[in-house]
């Protein structure tokens, strides 16, 4: 028993691991999300760059996902085509369900608590594939910052554009325009900024075609 009850005390002296588990929500946050959609070339495109923080020591990977609507509410699901720009490396590509697409990228080099890391993709929908007339973030980890510019195609202006903020699931599904109206500068863009957008709400821009 005396043996039995030094060890007890022997164990609780002893200091905790190293190492701890993190949630992988946990491992790191947005601080910038700057997305620019074009709808003035031959398909829609985006370029989204992305500025990472480290919320613990040793980041290696980044986890990005996008979820496309089907064009119509009875069609079937899109396809995408992913262009790393720069900063990261494409080393994973599952597609979880028919309108949702997963990719794991892999950073330069690991980056501790605190450090940053920007890198930028090009998402293109294929030619020939109608896109749903809606770009909608939903924040699925901590971000500070959401910037979308859209840029359309002057020979072909929507009839009108509205902001979408604080959404829930499905608000955006009819796309019934919302008050918050946007106007189009005179090169037929929009500039949206959104601070501190909420995990789990849905932030954008929707607009009805001519």
């Amino acid at each position: 028993m005396d043996a039995g009850l030094q060890r007890l005390v022997e164990v609780a002296l002893q200091p905790a691991p190293s190492t701890t588990h993190v949630a992988p929500s946990e491992l790191w946050h947005v601080k910038e999300f700057d997305a620019l959609l074009k709808l003035d070339g031959p398909t829609p495109a985006c370029t989204e760059r992305r500025t990472v923080v480290a919320d613990t020591d040793g980041v290696n990977e980044i986890a990005w996902s996008i979820t496309i609507p089907s064009p119509t509410p009875d069609g079937a699901p899109g396809d995408l085509d992913v262009e790393v720009l720069h900063g990261v490396e494409l080393i994973g590509h599952e597609r979880p369900s028919p309108r949702r697409f997963l990719m794991k990228l892999r950073l330069p080099r690991p980056l501790n608590a605190g450090q940053t890391h920007q890198f930028a993709l090009e998402v293109r929908v294929p030619r020939g594939q109608p896109m749903r007339p809606t770009y909608v973030f939903w924040p699925e980890r901590m971000c500070e910052s959401f910037r979308l510019r859209v840029r359309f195609d002057r020979d072909d202006l929507p009839e009108s554009v509205w902001r979408v903020e604080e959404a829930l699931a499905r608000d955006t599904d009819d796309l019934t325009p919302w008050p918050q109206s946007l106007p189009l500068d005179e090169i037929g863009e929009i500039d949206v900024q959104f601070p501190h957008p909420r995990q789990g709400r849905g932030y954008g821009v929707q607009w009805t075609p001519r």
